[in-house]
């Protein structure tokens, strides 16, 4: 089950970016560093390899000092891993999914989530019972097929012992991959840590209306409830839910921001402007902030098209915080700007009361940023991808910070051939193609701090140039046909 250790550590100069709301704005400059801590390689006609294959949400920290994650493709079988990474950068695979008949384990895995009792729960989005519709997977040349089943919820111990808790029930009626049932199907994100000590969840389809389910796993017996069915009307969601400071569930249905009693009282408190409004549209996970506001990222909508990092209150009042701007504003190329476009993950409020993020796509080389946004809206750049080989590109995880102050985080690719370029034909290649695991060391004058570990405590559950927005269609259908092939779509529909 434990795969070989892979150590290896590059720190490269960064720069630190501030950046203000308004397209073409000067940029001023300040020193950071990045430190790549290890990579993921190519995978084979069977879409494994040895250490997994791109990571699509937060590292987790253990109780050892190490963090703890998933990849949602590759492994021994290719369909994912779980992983333990020092902070030494020293690397062990602790489980393979697949390693089961009939894929009953569970395959392709969401996230982790610590539990109370230092063990760690996560769902996967396919296997399980038998059912449900054949899901093609890609290694980026060949599709590999033979996962079925509705997708688990599973908990694992730090050294790596997996235990199925709850395989996903078969569609009562309806088609293969949308159907009803009792409990829910697909779940697509991270379970949550509640107040009681059990974990909450949603998934993508099934249920009552065949729309999804919120769901509550009982942390001792392992048991899945369904508290909610989502309607008809609101639709699916690829979203988790997290508690807020008054014991609700917070959460985001298709564009709509609600709250969620434990005993299933569903309330609408905002609802998102459809692309081409001046809100963010499409918006990620919500967290909410200490000051008890909700803070989130959307990855397209704002006032330029192309994302937008937002607060709601308690009422439902929307204030903008920044708006990501046009690629190729101010002499950039058509797929550089200064600040990114389209983040794709949450936030994560450090303890220096600012929240920091991710962008996939654009920056000052094309392939994403890391910034920084305070709660008035100051917005800065504090590291651009592409900046040396290899240190990923196209990061849809959300970041955590350590004990020591440091920004964790991960790619879903890895090196480019020609750093700071869009139109490479070898745009990702190299033995890190799959992603990175890196973490951010930043200027004393602007340190995060340490004491908060965003990975576990915040509880979030994941266009420039024409070849990136291709990349993200080609890993849409490298993560599974079925899901994210509505996300493909909907990217085309920009």
């Amino acid at each position: 089950m434990l795969k070989p250790n892979i150590r290896v550590a590059l720190t490269f100069a960064a720069v630190f970016v501030a950046v203000t709301a308004t397209p073409g704005a000067s940029v001023a400059q300040t020193a950071a560093t990045e430190q790549v801590l290890t990579g993921f390689g190519a995978l084979d006609a069977n879409c494994a390899n040895a250490t997994g294959a791109n990571i699509l949400s937060p590292l987790v920290d253990g109780l050892d000092g190490s963090f703890y994650g998933v990849t949602v493709n590759g492994g021994a079988n290719g369909m994912g891993t779980v992983f333990k990474i020092g902070a030494d950068g020293s690397y062990v695979v602790l489980y393979s999914f697949g390693s089961k008949a009939s894929n009953s384990d569970g395959a392709l895995p969401n996230a982790l989530t610590r539990g109370s009792d230092g063990n760690f729960y996560g769902t996967t989005y396919a296997g399980g019972v038998a059912g449900g519709q054949e899901l093609p997977r890609s290694s980026g040349t060949t599709y590999c097929y033979g996962l079925h089943g509705l997708g688990t919820v599973f908990r694992i111990t730090p050294a790596g012992q997996l235990s199925t808790l709850h395989a996903f029930g078969a569609f009562t009626s309806g088609g293969n991959n949308i159907g009803v049932n009792a409990d829910g199907a697909y779940p697509m994100s991270r379970l949550a840590l509640g107040k009681d000590g059990n974990l909450y969840g949603t998934a993508y389809t099934g249920g009552a209306n065949s729309t999804g389910t919120v769901f509550q796993v009982d942390a001792a017996t392992g048991n899945v409830t369904p508290i909610y069915a989502f309607p008809s009307r609101v639709g699916n969601t690829s979203q988790g839910v997290i508690q807020g400071a008054d014991g609700k569930l917070y959460g985001v249905q298709s564009g709509e921001f609600y709250s969620l009693t434990l005993q299933g009282e569903y309330t609408t408190i905002h609802v998102f402007s459809i692309i081409g409004g001046e809100e963010g549209a499409l918006p990620n996970d919500i967290v909410q902030g200490t000051d008890g506001n909700f803070y989130g990222t959307a990855q397209r909508g704002g006032a330029n098209g192309y994302g937008a990092v937002f607060k709601i209150d308690a009422s439902g009042s929307y204030t903008s915080l920044h708006d990501f701007t046009p690629p190729g504003a101010a002499g950039n190329q058509d797929s550089k700007n200064a600040d990114g476009i389209s983040p794709f993950a949450p936030l994560v409020e450090a303890a220096d009361g600012a929240f920091y993020g991710t962008t996939s796509e654009a920056g000052p080389n094309a392939f994403g940023t890391v910034f920084k946004v305070t709660t008035s809206g100051t917005f800065s750049v504090i590291y651009a991808f592409g900046n040396q080989v290899p240190d990923g590109a196209l990061s849809y995880s959300p970041l955590i910070e350590a004990s020591d102050g440091k920004l964790w985080g991960a790619t879903a690719r890895g090196e480019q051939e020609q750093p700071g370029t869009s139109n490479s034909p070898d745009l990702f290649s190299g033995p890190y193609v799959n992603g990175t695991i890196f973490h951010i060391t930043l200027p004393a004058s602007s340190a995060a701090g340490g004491g908060t570990t965003g990975g576990q405590t915040s509880e979030h559950s994941g266009g420039g140039g024409k070849q990136n927005l291709e990349e993200l269609a080609w890993l849409a259908t490298l993560v599974v046909a079925n899901s994210i092939y509505r996300r493909r779509l909907r990217w085309q529909k920009l």
